[in-house]
């Protein structure tokens, strides 16, 4: 969830905070204000009291990390398109090229699945915060970790519990899980050839040892 209006810095689970920091939206620079980084999320708060700001839980940050650019700072993307009436609309691309009337229908289903794809890849919001204190980027940037693994991704769960039953398997069936499509069946088919032979050299080294 991400709240967006007169914000109260918090005061439970507040690991870090800073003043005379920068808010960075897309192409947008918001304003100056002041950093909040707690167990729940991450605020910023403009200098400005009359001004609107920003509250970020951690499970909607997918990404962050320290960046060079425009100058030593913490970068980090939502995984949606943030939309800050006044501030920031989200990026929008005009994918008509005026042709698709004579088009026939095969070649429009592709390019309405192109831009599908490519509205997906744009649901997403990037943002830089920029301190005036250069040395408060470290900090920041293990506070932010530090947080941000207090709120992990459910999906994480699911995918560790679905490798574990895939190893479950692979003990029960004596074969070995192969990604890949058509060429699944073909790498069971020589698992299994390959345990039958092993199987007769067994039976011929008996019969030698006898």
């Amino acid at each position: 969830m991400v709240i967006i209006g007169r914000i109260t810095p918090p005061n439970v689970g507040l690991a870090f905070s800073s003043d005379n920091v920068q808010l960075k939206i897309g192409q947008e620079t918001v304003g100056t204000g002041s950093v909040y980084i707690s167990q729940n999320s991450l605020v910023w708060r403009p200098n400005n009291l009359d001004q609107d700001g920003i509250s970020i839980f951690w499970k909607q940050i997918s990404v962050h990390g320290i960046s060079t650019t425009p100058s030593n700072c913490i970068y980090f993307m939502l995984d949606h398109q943030l939309k800050w009436p006044g501030i920031y609309e989200g990026e929008i691309h005009n994918h008509s090229n005026g042709t698709a009337e004579h088009q026939s229908g095969s070649e429009n289903e592709s390019e309405d699945d192109e831009v599908y794809e490519d509205a997906e890849e744009n649901q997403i919001t990037e943002c830089w915060l920029i301190p005036q204190d250069q040395n408060s980027v470290n900090i920041m940037y293990q506070a932010m970790t530090e947080c941000q693994a207090l709120h992990p991704d459910s999906g994480d769960s699911i995918s560790g519990d679905s490798e574990y039953m895939d190893d479950e398997d692979e003990d029960d069936n004596d074969e070995v899980p192969v990604l890949g499509g058509d060429n699944e069946n073909a790498s069971v088919e020589q698992a299994r050839d390959t345990m039958n032979n092993m199987s007769l050299n067994d039976d011929r080294f008996a019969d030698a040892d006898e």
